[in-house]
């Protein structure tokens, strides 16, 4: 006969355990700005293949190469071995005041940044949601901190169920663009907001203009092309269009003009050669 006991009715448990994760509450998130980093959370010694996004519930986390740390930093989380040797055996800690203000202290002896500003070896920062944490030196950037208090009712469930929101990548005359991380794989992308109030100068036009966005998300949608951002997903609700877009890093051409006085022949042709391709891709759609 087996030693198993009887099974259990769920009337007999205990309240707490009842009520489940739900019970926790979650103050912030660190999304990992490096390609094999995982995000981290409540459960932080985990490998990479573990699921990404766990939400911050305790009140105290340690990082570092130490084996007691919170969260254990191995060479194969950075793509550059030579930073990974430049960080402490207990590099900072993270921790919040029963959840209200976090906090970061930098434990290490290279530096721990936030937003380019070195803490200080001891020294204790407030975080603010959408603060980049570097490790070392102030341009290798690991972590994004994302405050749940500061954004859980910016943005539909529609968004917020799926993605992570984070910092403002660009602004325009349409709206607004935010680096946002998928949930479940931890994978960037853009996503693109139109306020529909924006044109809503009467209720014909608006709704006209709608309708014009709508055809034409449609049609990127259908695309498929490299010199195309490509449209995955898009969220329609009453008052904005939420497009999830593919992410595509290095800043604005513009940005770079400026900054490098001018373009040389060879890169001119070729990022015409692109467009080109694009406004051709697009025709034959329409």
């Amino acid at each position: 006969m087996s030693g198993l006991l009887p099974t259990q009715d769920v009337d007999e448990l205990h309240h707490s355990i009842l009520e489940g994760p739900e019970n926790f509450r979650c103050w912030g998130r660190f999304l990992p700005l490096r390609s094999k980093l995982p995000a981290l959370g409540n459960f932080l010694k985990q490998t990479l293949r573990n699921p990404p996004i766990i939400d911050l519930v305790e009140e105290c986390y340690t990082f570092g190469r130490a084996d007691n740390c919170s969260f254990v930093f191995t060479a194969i989380m950075f793509d550059d071995s030579a930073h990974f040797s430049t960080f402490s055996k207990q590099h900072f800690k993270e921790s919040t005041n029963q959840g209200t203000i976090p906090f970061i202290q930098d434990l290490s002896s290279n530096g721990t940044f936030v937003n380019g500003a070195k803490i200080g070896r001891g020294k204790k920062c407030p975080l603010n949601n959408n603060d980049e944490i570097s490790l070392s030196v102030k341009h290798f950037k690991c972590f994004i901190f994302s405050d749940s208090n500061s954004v859980k009712d910016q943005y539909p469930i529609e968004v917020t169920e799926k993605y992570t929101v984070s910092k403002l990548l660009g602004r325009g005359a349409c709206g607004e663009v935010r680096l946002v991380f998928e949930r479940h794989s931890c994978r960037k992308y853009a996503m693109k907001i139109v306020q529909k109030k924006t044109f809503s100068i009467s209720s014909k036009l608006g709704e006209t203009f709608t309708k014009r966005i709508q055809s034409e998300v449609d049609i990127l949608m259908r695309l498929s092309h490299p010199c195309v951002i490509f449209i995955y997903e898009v969220v329609n609700v009453d008052d904005a269009l939420y497009m999830i877009l593919e992410l595509v890093e290095g800043g604005e051409l513009f940005d770079r003009i400026i900054r490098l006085g001018h373009l040389s022949e060879t890169d001119s042709k070729f990022l015409f050669l692109q467009m080109v391709y694009a406004v051709k891709v697009r025709l034959v759609e329409t």
